[in-house]
């Protein structure tokens, strides 16, 4: 079995959301997207040691609540679909035959909807329905029995970041009965994190083998209640998950790489065990990881990715790490966005980039500028010069590129096309800024054709200069090309002439310094007034997608208001004069 979407109603922040699963999925977006509601949600309905129960946990604090007074029911609807064909149709799914329903295209699914309502005492009413094979609906008191079976096959793990596996201390401050077991387990644990790097070969082999043999043993020991100092919710929910019982104390704190990798694979080991008494052997699990990079090693996470892979399991995945993100297929990734209470869900269609495209994203975007993925929206940008030189003329117009979420990603190499698509298929603003000449101009018409009928200026600046570097030759500092050319000003100069000498003499990155330096001077004719423009511009398309913020930023329009000024005339030069 494999969870196939997820439809939320009007659950805590949420007013309505839907997220399709692959094999592997992860999940990103923004503090506040909803990430960990959406493990929550899956968790309420089918978190593992939840079978034996027919009931949800709700709380009061998971009602979405409008301005008015009242108060709309939660919707969850699970879709889960048959992991192979013909799955369906062995002894251990016989329960389940009443509600699996066959699609037009031969495609079998489970449909469940779970309602929790807000009654007028305050009490928490909750129900759940199937749609079954026959067309009639199935409740909740006609077939308990067919939610308790799709609860064993389809349970719901989860391994968040700040979780720690301990066994709960009596009264005196250890347990007694969980002490010999503990101590095989630190023994066999402290063998298979031997280093921050994870095991290969015969050496991976051995360790895992301890791992299973400790869980077999340790089986009916493996789920314990959650320690009473937790929160409410914490507890409503970790008691419905998986606890490995591991405490390392030669390992370091808890939460530290070694225990994380360890509970990973221990985890693995029961599962791909099917171990009596903590999941069924014909069980398809899902587990929930909220960022698995926290307290890892760049090196450990590049092999993490490696260990997911290896599970049979189906499993999705939280992350803010571009190390992370970088090795993960696009098609596996879901970007959620906040849009005041809405959240809309971003994916990749398979068809979206042609595998040229997609090795070119692969490595300039993934590989070299994986923070890209996070931004709100994207600076498109032809070359080095510009990387370096916007987001300082952004700090001088009162902006940071960083926290209004906005990235500049050179399109030279990659080529425009793909990169828009991308932003497009994720849900990024984007904005070119293309040169004056001639491959600028074919750049522009790339970009034109690429808009969804939108103005120029929503998507495009071209400059009326051939390059940056005549922009701001232009706008009053030829004084930085003519310095590291060695030439003084004459009236016969040609621009090109002096910043292509300039270029040969230094290099373009040491000449965006100098010029921001420049421009950074008291006195001086501030940001290039097109150069202004593209800032002010794309951080009003970040906000779009960004939460509310503050007002009252009056700094960055005095700022730019000194630093701003008109353009200079241009000196005419007779076209057969060089210098």
């Amino acid at each position: 079995m494999q969870l196939q979407r997820l439809e939320i109603e009007r659950f805590r922040t949420f007013d309505r959301i839907a997220v399709d699963f692959d094999h592997t999925t992860v999940l990103i977006g923004e503090n506040g997207s909803g990430k960990t509601s959406v493990f929550d949600a899956l968790l309420i309905c089918l978190g593992h040691g939840r079978a034996a129960s027919g009931t949800f946990a709700f709380d009061e604090d998971d009602f979405h609540r409008n301005a008015g007074p009242a108060v709309e029911p939660i919707r969850f609807r699970l879709t889960i679909g048959e992991s192979a064909e013909g799955r369906w149709d062995a002894p251990h799914a016989t329960a389940l035959l009443p509600a699996i329903v066959t699609r037009h295209d031969g495609s079998r699914v489970i449909e469940l909807e779970v309602t929790a309502r807000l009654t007028g005492s305050e009490t928490i009413e909750t129900t759940w329905s199937m749609r079954g094979s026959d067309g009639h609906p199935i409740a909740s008191a006609r077939s308990p029995e067919i939610l308790r079976r799709l609860r064993e096959l389809v349970p719901v793990v989860t391994l968040r970041s700040n979780l720690t596996y301990l066994f709960p201390d009596n009264e005196n401050g250890t347990n007694g009965e969980a002490g010999a077991l503990e101590r095989t387990i630190e023994a066999h644990y402290g063998r298979l994190t031997e280093t921050d790097a994870l095991p290969e070969g015969s050496h991976a082999r051995k360790r895992l083998d301890d791992a299973l043999r400790v869980a077999r043993d340790a089986a009916q020991r493996i789920i314990t209640p959650a320690p009473a100092t937790e929160r409410r919710r914490e507890r409503r929910l970790t008691e419905e998950g998986l606890r490995i019982p591991v405490r390392v104390w030669q390992r370091g704190r808890p939460g530290s790489a070694a225990q994380r990798l360890g509970a990973l694979i221990l985890i693995g080991a029961i599962f791909d065990s099917g171990v009596r008494g903590v999941v069924d052997p014909q069980a398809s699990p899902v587990l929930l990881v909220e960022d698995p990079e926290a307290h890892l090693h760049p090196t450990t996470l590049a092999s993490l990715w490696g260990l997911f892979e290896s599970m049979r399991f189906q499993r999705i995945l939280t992350t803010n790490s571009s190390e992370l993100l970088s090795v993960v297929p696009l098609h596996s990734v879901r970007r959620l966005v906040r849009q005041d209470e809405r959240v809309v869900v971003h994916s990749i269609a398979p068809e979206a980039l042609t595998v040229e495209q997609l090795r070119r994203v692969r490595y300039h975007v993934r590989a070299r500028r994986g923070l890209a993925f996070f931004a709100r929206a994207w600076l498109l940008v032809e070359g080095e010069t510009e990387f370096w030189l916007l987001p300082e003329l952004a700090h001088l117009c009162g902006y940071d590129f960083g926290t209004e979420g906005v990235a500049c990603v050179e399109f030279a190499q990659c080529g425009i096309a793909p990169l828009v698509r991308l932003a497009q298929a994720l849900g990024i603003e984007w904005h070119v800024l293309a040169d004056g000449d001639r491959a600028g101009r074919v750049y522009a018409a790339t970009t034109r054709g690429l808009m969804r009928h939108e103005p120029d200026s929503e998507r495009l600046t071209q400059l009326a200069e051939t390059d940056i570097e005549n922009c701001l030759w232009n706008y009053g500092y030829a004084d930085v090309y003519r310095g590291t050319a060695g030439f003084s000003r004459a009236a016969w100069e040609r621009p090109a002439n002096v910043i292509d000498r300039a270029i040969r003499k230094s290099s373009k990155p040491f000449l965006a310094i100098a010029a921001i330096e420049a421009i950074a001077r008291d006195g001086s004719r501030g940001v290039p007034e097109p150069l202004a423009r593209v800032v002010e511009h794309v951080v009003a398309l970040a906000r779009r997608t960004s939460q509310p913020q503050h007002e009252g930023r009056k700094r960055r329009a005095k700022r730019r208001s000194r630093k701003t000024a008109p353009p200079l005339t241009r000196d005419l030069v007779p076209p057969d004069e060089t210098i």
